[in-house]
């Protein structure tokens, strides 16, 4: 995805490139999750990307979990976060 030019990132994400930059500074501190014994981290980018993939395309999660080669458990964990990390900033920005 790093090597991707904003045409790139539009067509797939529907967003450009320097927004999901953007975005994953922002929802950095509330996603960021460490390593345990139970659970095995994906990185806030890569988060940031297979929610925003999954909002603009609606495919099930086995699609997106095949594309970004993460299980149909995380992809629903991820976009879950996502949408509460979203929530939460905007949240405390607007009101």
């Amino acid at each position: 995805m790093t090597q991707y030019d904003d045409r790139i990132w539009i067509e797939h994400f529907r967003v450009s490139k320097s927004f999901v930059r953007q975005l994953t500074e922002r929802l950095k501190h509330i996603t960021e999750i460490k390593n345990t014994h139970y659970r095995c981290t994906v990185s806030v980018s890569i988060g940031v990307a297979c929610s925003l993939f999954k909002l603009a395309h609606a495919f099930e999660y086995l699609q997106c979990s095949e594309f970004f080669a993460i299980g149909k458990s995380t992809m629903h964990v991820v976009l879950s976060e996502f949408v509460q990390a979203v929530n939460a900033v905007f949240k405390t920005q607007f009101w």
